[in-house]
């Protein structure tokens, strides 16, 4: 997917990429069984473009969106959770995605970026990431989650992306995913 990416003109052949992807799924059996191939290519394709709005190099807005990564996690309450063959299939809508996260316990901080590659087409044109350290750069989630009485440990979430209508492919080891998003912003430096 990434190499056709690399080699698109405009925005219709990546729709026509993002397409495929979806036939692809299909013929492997690995769309959930309650949605049609055309239900998949709308939920991963249903993007209007804008002009640019900010000329940034870490950032694009209401684009086509695809990736590969390491430490990567997606936020939305209450989505369908779908297991095919030992790997998660999520359809999102609107969802965030975050690149990295920060764990503390007993006031010990561990940082784990993300990692891998993310690929966006939108109203400030084609933007990639690619690195072993990628982070989210649109604020964090908080979580607190409680060991024992005495004992909690703390995560940060790094969003990168927000307003994701797509889908997401969890191996054990990585996050595939594509469709589209509002707003991506990522940088290779941790942004805390």
């Amino acid at each position: 997917m990434k190499l056709k990416l690399d080699n698109v003109n405009t925005n219709r052949e990546t729709i026509e990429i993002f397409n495929e992807v979806v036939e692809s799924l299909n013929e492997l059996e690995l769309l959930p069984k309650d949605m049609s191939v055309k239900e998949a290519q709308q939920l991963v394709t249903n993007i209007n473009f804008n002009e640019n709005i900010l000329n940034n190099d870490n950032e694009n807005f209401n684009c086509l969106i695809a990736g590969n990564t390491k430490h990567t996690l997606f936020f939305k309450p209450w989505w369908p959770v779908y297991f095919t063959r030992l790997i998660l299939i999520k359809p999102l809508v609107n969802g965030i995605i975050a690149f990295g996260e920060e764990e503390c316990v007993d006031n010990e901080h561990v940082f784990d970026p993300a990692s891998g590659w993310v690929w966006t087409r939108g109203s400030n044109g084609v933007k990639t990431w690619e690195s072993d350290t990628l982070w989210g750069n649109l604020g964090s989630h908080y979580e607190i989650w409680y060991i024992e009485p005495t004992m909690w440990i703390e995560y940060w979430y790094y969003k990168g992306a927000t307003g994701f209508t797509g889908i997401s492919i969890k191996g054990f080891s990585y996050a595939r995913f594509f469709g589209t998003a509002s707003h991506v912003s990522i940088v290779t430096e941790f942004p805390g």
